[in-house]
């Protein structure tokens, strides 16, 4: 839900910024890819699912860690 909420976030500052409120950007693929498999309980729909999912999570921190190093 942090995500929901650092769009609304962004809407009400663009808003505020240029008076025009533009549609949030699509999340990532690799998040739209985790939510389909994420039961309502929130654990993972299979055993392969959470280790593709934890897998997913420690490539993308890293590549977002290489991205701020540079």
């Amino acid at each position: 839900m942090v995500e929901n909420e650092q769009s609304r976030q962004r809407i009400a500052s663009k808003k505020v910024e240029t008076g025009v409120t533009s549609p949030p950007s699509a999340p990532l693929r690799h998040v739209k890819w985790k939510r389909a498999r994420i039961k309502k309980s929130g654990a993972p729909s299979s055993e392969q699912s959470g280790v593709i999912i934890e897998k997913n999570c420690k490539l993308f921190l890293a590549s977002f860690a290489f991205i701020l190093k540079h």
